[in-house]
C-alpha cells in the first residue's frame, strides 16, 4: 500500500481538496490510500471556492513569518507522528510550498535520517518561505509592502535597498490591501501591537540564494495562466533536476482538468512513486 498525506491551500479544506482531486486519483492505483486533513488555522473562504463548497475553511499559515513557518513545520511533524507513517505527500498552493520548505529544512538539519516523505506531488505552488532566520533572503519589507512574494531576485534586492530609505512608506499592518481575501478575517489575531520589524521577520528560500536542492522524487504541476507561474518554476528549481518531473498545463491556479493533462500527470506520479521505492 502507498499512503499519501494531502495538504490543501489557503481558504480550502481537506474535504474540498479531496473533491478537487477525485478525477485524478481515480486514474491512479485503487490500493493507494489518500489521507486528507484540515490545516490548523480556520480562515475565510478562497473567493473561487466560496460559491461551490461549504465551510469551514482553513489555511496552513496566516502570516509567513519565520516564527509562523517554524510553527507549521512543528505542526506537520506532530501530525505525521500521530497519523503516519506516509510514503509521500501531495500539496496544493500554500500546502505545496510550505511542504517543500519543511522538506528542505529536514534534509539540511537531518541529512543522515530517512526523509519524512519519499516523494512529493506539488501542485500550483510557489517558492517557499523559511522557518530558519538564517536561511534564504530577507523579504520582511517586501511582504509588509506587497503582501505576496516576488520570484525576481533582482527586484527583491532593489526593493530591500529602497525600503531601508523609506520606512515611513510602509502600509499599516491592518491594511488589507493585497492580502489574500481568505486571510483578512485573521488580521486582528495576527496584530502584535505597533509594528516591530523583528516580530515580522520573513525569509524566502529563493533558488538563487538557497543552494540546497531536495534530493528525492518530486512532481510539479504548473499552470501557465497562474499568477504564481514564475514562483512555481522557482519552486521546481529547489528540487534535484534528475529527480523532478514537471507537468505544465494551459490552465491557471488549479488542478489540471483536461484528460490529456491528467494522463500526463498520472504517469509522472506513478514514475515518482516507483523511483521512491527503488
Amino acid at each position: 500500500m502507498v499512503r499519501i498525506l494531502c495538504l490543501h491551500g489557503t481558504g480550502s479544506s481537506g474535504a474540498i481538496f479531496e473533491s478537487q482531486t477525485a478525477a485524478l486519483r481515480a486514474m491512479l492505483p485503487s490500493h493507494w490510500e489518500w489521507f486528507f486533513i484540515n490545516a490548523e488555522l480556520e480562515c475565510g473562504a478562497h473567493p473561487e471556492l466560496a460559491d461551490f463548497y461549504p465551510g469551514p475553511y482553513y489555511t496552513p499559515v496566516a502570516v509567513p513569518t519565520v516564527k509562523s513557518i517554524a510553527h507549521f513545520h512543528s505542526w506537520c511533524l506532530d501530525l505525521v507522528a500521530e497519523e503516519g507513517p506516509f510514503d509521500g505527500c501531495m500539496g496544493f498552493s500554500a500546502g505545496a510550498c510550505q511542504l517543500l520548505g519543511l522538506m528542505l529544512k529536514l534534509q539540511k538539519d537531518q541529512p543522515c535520517q530517512q526523509p519524512l516523505f519519499r516523494f512529493l506531488i506539488l501542485i500550483a505552488g510557489n517558492i517557499p518561505f523559511s522557518g530558519d532566520n538564517k536561511e534564504g533572503i530577507d523579504v520582511t519589507d517586501w511582504i509588509s509592502f506587497h503582501r505576496e512574494p516576488c520570484a525576481n531576485l533582482d527586484e527583491l534586492i532593489a526593493f530591500n535597498d529602497w525600503a531601508k530609505e523609506n520606512p515611513d512608506q510602509r502600509p499599516d499592518i491592518m491594511d488589507p490591501t493585497g492580502i489574500h481575501p481568505s486571510l483578512v478575517p485573521l488580521l486582528e489575531e495576527c496584530r502584535t501591537g505597533e509594528y516591530a520589524r523583528d516580530r515580522y521577520l520573513t525569509r524566502f528560500l529563493h533558488p538563487e540564494v538557497c543552494k540546497l536542492r531536495l534530493d528525492l522524487p518530486t512532481v510539479h504541476v504548473h499552470g501557465q495562466a497562474d499568477h504564481l507561474y514564475e514562483g512555481a518554476k522557482g519552486m521546481a528549481e529547489l528540487c534535484a533536476p534528475a529527480q523532478r518531473e514537471i507537468c505544465t498545463h494551459a490552465g491557471g491556479h488549479e488542478i489540471p482538468r483536461t484528460n490529456n493533462d491528467m494522463l500526463r500527470l498520472k504517469r509522472m506520479i506513478e514514475k515518482a512513486v516507483m523511483r521512491s521505492q527503488s
